[in-house]
């Protein structure tokens, strides 16, 4: 609850999907969220939400992570090359 009531979002991503993606999109959210402080953690270890100051992650895999409340972006489709 402090964490929410603080202004303060923290987002944890890979430092690639924050530099190809998340980056180019944060100015509009920005934007429209002008009192919030915005700040991106570009990590490629996976959070530990009782432990880390971080509000959201945004990583790729199969979304079965116990225990927390996961919503898919988009879908993935591989192919050789």
């Amino acid at each position: 609850m402090q964490r929410r009531e603080s202004g303060v979002l923290t987002v944890s991503t890979s430092p690639d999907f924050a530099a190809k993606w998340l980056v180019n999109r944060l100015s509009r959210f920005a934007e429209s969220c002008p009192d919030l402080d915005l700040r991106v953690a570009a990590a490629t270890h996976y959070v530990d939400f009782a432990r880390d100051d971080v509000d959201v992650a945004i990583r790729h895999g199969d979304g079965h992570w116990p225990g927390l409340d996961v919503k898919q972006l988009y879908s993935e489709r591989l192919f050789p090359v």
